[in-house]
């Protein structure tokens, strides 16, 4: 038993295309991510003042794009062709076959159910495609709405942890989420 990876391969949902980074992504991660406070509040993604501070994100995750076994997804929204948000994969186990997911989304999309859409796809494509066993999530505590994006996707509830995560100089605790190969059912 044992992973197949094949890095972030293009991932298609009624609404929305999950697919590397490009070059071209700049300005709309820019106006959508990493100049809303709101994101940046929610989510351990650097606010920017200006697109040029940009430039060392990019050329991070662009080198990493082609990589097999680094799973980075763009958010594109399929009747715009806009870079809406990100998918992460910010933790993972391969000897335990657990892998953590997470997901940037720029406000002005909040609310239309496109997190869990991408949610549900990267759910089904780490079972079936990659063959892991256990998916986590977690968001900061008063981020309700992304627990239940969460749920929406199958996940179930695993508990809080505190101070779990140093961002913005202080220490923040989390709500856990999982879903098991097992339990999963879309």
């Amino acid at each position: 038993m044992g992973l197949n990876h094949v890095g972030s391969v293009e991932i298609v949902t009624e609404r929305l295309i999950l697919r590397r980074l490009k070059e071209s992504d700049k300005e709309d991660i820019y106006t959508n991510l990493a100049h809303d406070k709101l994101v940046s509040k929610t989510f351990k993604l650097p606010y920017y003042e200006n697109i040029d501070n940009m430039n060392a994100f990019m050329t991070t995750y662009l080198s990493r794009s082609a990589d097999i076994n680094t799973y980075f997804w763009v958010i594109e929204l399929k009747k715009k062709s806009e870079a809406i948000g990100i998918f992460v994969t910010p933790s993972r186990s391969d000897s335990d076959f657990t892998i953590e997911v997470g997901w940037a989304l720029g406000s002005n999309y909040w609310g239309k159910g496109y997190a869990a859409e991408a949610l549900r796809a990267v759910i089904k494509f780490f079972f079936t495609e990659i063959g892991y066993n256990r998916i986590t999530a977690a968001h900061f505590v008063g981020h309700d709405s992304s627990g239940l994006v969460m749920e929406k996707a199958g996940m179930r509830y695993e508990g809080m942890r505190r101070q779990e995560v140093f961002y913005r100089g202080q220490f923040i605790d989390t709500e856990n989420y999982y879903i098991l190969r097992e339990e999963w059912n879309f």
